[in-house]
């Protein structure tokens, strides 16, 4: 009875090492998993935000309008100049950087995905205004 108990206890022993392996091998690649996308939507704002501060900055440029209002009591200069901060501060490769060498939780990466969509959602939001109201249109005038 003596070898049948410790068979079934290094079994039970390996049965339990595979498992907390491929528990922790699953876990590593979500997360890997998840940086990536983090790091895919980070670069996705950094464009857009990048994109959009140069399409303001040319047609306020062409049209002599830094100091025209464009959005919700702002000139187009001060949103220029926001967008140069965020890109600056907040959407720099050295801040993507350190956000994912500090090797993230979940819950914080979770929580960073959350303000990036909602930060996307906000620049692109401004951006269909402004290719709405002022790229339309000059166009029609």
């Amino acid at each position: 009875m003596d070898v049948i108990t410790l068979i079934c206890t290094v079994i039970g022993a390996i049965a339990a090492i595979y498992g907390i392996k491929a528990y922790f091998k699953d876990h590593v690649e979500k997360g890997k998993e998840k940086i990536i996308g983090l790091k895919a939507l980070f670069k996705a704002n950094q464009k857009i935000a990048q994109d959009l501060k140069d399409s303001l900055a040319e047609y306020a440029r062409d049209n002599n309008a830094l100091y025209d209002q464009f959005y919700q009591n702002i000139t187009f200069s001060a949103y220029i100049a926001l967008l140069n901060q965020t890109l600056e501060n907040d959407l720099s490769d050295t801040a993507l950087e350190n956000a994912v060498n500090v090797n993230p939780t979940e819950s914080i990466i979770n929580s960073m995905m959350t303000s990036l969509e909602t930060q996307s959602a906000n620049l692109l939001q401004v951006r269909n205004y402004f290719n709405l109201y002022f790229k339309l249109h000059k166009s029609f005038n």
